[in-house]
């Protein structure tokens, strides 16, 4: 899921235990709700499909969105063009140099 009012970019629990990730830091995480809860912090890569270019992020594992692994925000989101047109999507990264 892509969340332009997300800060930063989310992972599941699931995602965590698939790539056998190690906690970086642990600390609390602030939800639109004002409430700030229990949160590990993680580095990983991200590739975008139809891209090339691996983006190096700190992800934060979250539980509340069981329909969701992955919650792309503004961390990654910044580092390109995020387009909606009609029915269709797309996300162009912009050169990292």
């Amino acid at each position: 899921m892509w969340d332009t009012g997300s800060t930063g970019t989310l992972i599941s629990d699931k995602v965590v235990k698939e790539l056998n990730l190690s906690i970086y830091r642990t600390g609390t995480a602030q939800y639109v709700d004002g409430t700030s809860h229990p949160s590990n912090t993680y580095i990983c890569c991200l590739l975008i499909d139809n891209h090339t270019q691996l983006l190096r992020i700190e992800a934060s594992n979250f539980k509340e969105r069981p329909e969701c692994d992955v919650i792309i925000g503004m961390d990654v989101i910044r580092y390109g063009k995020f387009l909606i047109e009609d029915e269709n999507f797309s996300f162009v990264i912009k050169s990292l140099i």
